[in-house]
């Protein structure tokens, strides 16, 4: 099995490759990755991964250049547990889609290619706790970080297939799959063998990331509001609002509030809370993603500039008024 460190070189050359053809596949608009960070974080807990994709941007399999338009297909399920990390991937190369094909109906692509994937590491991007010492440094703790947080998984895998005639029967072949934590939006990730004779860069559909029983120092205040409590339904209050009785030539807002409300005691008992220089607000819902911002004054922060005037100056431009 490959070193961290020296899988660590590949990553790193792998990441360059996938960031200069980033603009060339980005996700669509229902695709969800949502991942918030506040306050100080001593360690990480527990962490599960889940992603899935079935396009890709570049195939490479053994010297041959693959056309992106062949079918592929891939999902990773992964639990990391302080450095420990446990989990299965799976891809496709080749074909229709595992969703698309019936159990009765061979590929007749000539590529098809299967991997199953055993994840058994990582090559971490983030490690704990941050030395202080040395804080720029997100890895600073290696060899001894108590918790780790993933960019690249690693894996063993056994391939089976056939490209362009011959025969492909591989075991215990060294994998690399990119975390989507380190490619937001959809952007494309590395999956491939870190000596580059397999080497795919693709798309995903969809990402989660969970994190449980994460430890953090300073003070912390969170909540969450669940659809599920409000008294009527958006669709039924947006068909309210708008009909023959109401007209909106332009559309209309409509603000639901929320049922989280920050009354947790920021200092003494009974003080209630106020927000301090500092402070990380991360407002978030998995489908649109999450709004971060730091806390400080007005004279401190850039000021605000872009306003109505400013908006329909812009759409001007793009012509996107008429």
């Amino acid at each position: 099995m490959y070193s961290k460190s020296a899988l660590s070189v590949v990553a790193s050359l792998a990441m360059i490759l996938m960031l200069s053809g980033s603009n060339a596949a980005m996700a669509s608009p229902h695709n969800t990755l949502t991942l918030g960070l506040a306050g100080g974080f001593v360690d990480i807990g527990s962490q599960k991964y889940h992603s899935k994709g079935t396009a890709a941007v570049s195939i490479s399999f053994f010297g041959t250049s693959i056309p992106s338009s062949t079918g592929f297909s891939y999902s990773i399920d992964a639990s990391v547990q302080g450095v420990a990390v446990s989990g299965k991937a799976h891809f496709q190369l080749g074909g229709e889609s595992d969703e698309e094909q019936d159990d009765d109906e061979a590929s007749t692509s000539p590529v098809s290619v299967e991997g199953q994937v055993q994840l058994v590491d990582m090559i971490p991007v983030v490690g704990l706790p941050l030395s202080p010492s040395d804080p720029s440094n997100p890895l600073a703790c290696l060899p001894a970080c108590t918790s780790e947080i993933p960019g690249f998984f690693l894996g063993t895998a056994d391939i089976q297939g056939s490209v362009l005639g011959t025969p492909v029967s591989l075991s215990n072949v060294p994998i690399l799959i990119e975390s989507a934590y380190l490619s937001p939006f959809g952007g494309p990730i590395f999956i491939g063998t870190p000596d580059g004779s397999i080497s795919i860069a693709a798309t995903y559909d969809s990402a989660k990331s969970r994190w449980t029983n994460v430890q953090t120092a300073g003070f912390v205040l969170d909540g969450s509001s669940s659809m599920k409590m409000i008294s009527r339904d958006p669709a039924e209050i947006v068909r309210q609002g708008i009909g023959k009785y109401n007209q909106y030539p332009d559309g209309f807002i409509i603000f639901l509030g929320t049922m989280f409300a920050p009354t947790k005691d920021r200092g003494e008992k009974g003080s209630g809370f106020t927000h301090k220089i500092g402070d990380i607000v991360t407002i978030a819902t998995p489908r649109l993603g999450a709004l971060v911002n730091r806390v400080n004054t007005s004279d401190k922060l850039p000021p605000w500039r872009f306003g109505t005037l400013a908006l329909m100056e812009n759409l001007a431009r793009r012509g996107l008024l008429s």
